[in-house]
């Protein structure tokens, strides 16, 4: 009998099967993300805090429900909480990550202020990220490593990741939802990028492309996946080498998509890259003296 090659192509269907639940990619997706719930179902009980009045319960916008989303997506993230004191505040660099308050406002329009139900949307969004975390790492592996090891690796790694207490505060703060958002939306822009490049096909970075655009409006941290995808692309080899995937159709995609998002961005908040202003709250570099910075 033939040996299994290698380079076997990422698709679960046409891997070799196993008798392992461990190599079985839907089964431990699912046990990965109740692992995700179980660690952060104790929040479930907790209340709102200081940072969720923010965009939740003191936020204008927020509390309209559905009917506030067109000025959440027209002003600065906190204006909703600030009104028209968010320019004197001089609120650092400006943020405008209008998805997930849209979302909350969605949110609060059906269950009001209900702290347990926010909490358990933060909840089951983490653990969609750890499960998506899982495959998108085992796409990423399997061409070098093969489907059973980039299977263990990528297992192994998703659950230190799933259990480890630095997403304590993301999990548990309601407000950092917007967090969970920009890793759902940049792994996903990644695994539609990781299928053009195995087959080719231009809907796919097209797809990546938009996703990535969408991933900005959660947080601007996913600008960082316009290094980290071609990064990937480029030291990861195609699992089907019958197809001739160039790098111009996912340039593109996302370029194009970063660009429409700064012209947008740029239409509400102006220009601004996040100077650093001459106050305590926002500088942590500077100190009064003499009743002066």
């Amino acid at each position: 009998m033939a040996k299994t090659a290698k380079n076997t192509p990422t698709n679960p269907a046409t891997q070799p099967t196993s008798n392992h639940w461990w190599f079985d990619q839907k089964k431990v997706t699912i046990i990965l993300a109740v692992l995700a719930f179980l660690v952060y179902s104790n929040s479930l009980t907790n209340g709102f805090v200081l940072d969720d009045s923010l965009v939740i319960t003191k936020n204008q916008f927020t509390t309209q429900g559905i009917g506030g989303i067109g000025d959440i997506f027209s002003h600065d993230t906190f204006s909703g909480y600030y009104k028209e004191d968010v320019d004197q505040l001089k609120i650092v660099g400006g943020r405008y990550r209008p998805l997930s308050v849209a979302l909350f406002a969605v949110i609060y329009q059906i269950a009001g202020a209900n702290s347990t139900v926010f909490h358990l949307w933060n909840i089951l969004l983490y653990a969609l990220c750890c499960g998506l975390m899982y495959v998108v790492l085992r796409k990423v592996f399997e061409p070098s490593l093969g489907w059973q090891h980039a299977a263990i690796l990528s297992g192994l790694a998703t659950a230190v990741f799933t259990v480890h207490p630095i997403h304590t505060e993301v999990v548990n703060n309601i407000k950092s939802n917007d967090e969970i958002w920009c890793l759902i939306l940049s792994l996903s822009s990644l695994y539609y990028a990781l299928k053009y490049w195995d087959y080719g096909q231009k809907k796919n970075a097209i797809i990546s492309g938009l996703l990535l655009f969408i991933a900005y409006f959660a947080k601007e941290n996913a600008i960082a996946f316009l290094a980290i995808i071609p990064i990937t692309l480029f030291f990861r080899k195609p699992s089907n080498k019958k197809q001739s995937a160039g790098f111009l159709p996912i340039i593109a995609a996302l370029g194009i998509g970063f660009i429409v998002y700064f012209a947008i961005r740029y239409a509400i908040l102006g220009w601004t890259l996040g100077e650093a202003p001459l106050d305590l709250i926002n500088n942590p570099f500077i100190k009064f003296e003499g009743g002066r910075c």
